[in-house]
């Protein structure tokens, strides 16, 4: 019976350590991802800037040269 008790303090014991380990180590994952977070996000949101930019400019050539496209259409019919 001292042994079954000697077991379950140890096992206790175990677990307490564990679990402190366990909160240690989320405590650190957490500093680590709002490291990486405050690093990366004003790169991720300047791509993004450019990006979207790059699209509407994009966007903007695409409609000239439809207008172009239908402006060559409209005479080569007319002649």
């Amino acid at each position: 019976m001292v042994l079954g008790f000697d077991i379950m303090t140890a096992y206790k014991d175990e677990a307490q350590k564990l679990r402190t380990d366990i909160d240690s180590l989320l405590n650190h994952l957490i500093e680590k991802n709002s490291d990486v977070l405050s690093t990366v996000q004003p790169t991720l949101i300047d791509d993004y800037k450019t990006l979207k930019q790059h699209i509407s400019e994009q966007k903007d050539d695409n409609e000239a040269i439809y207008k172009q496209l239908l402006a060559l259409r409209k005479e080569t019919t007319s002649s």
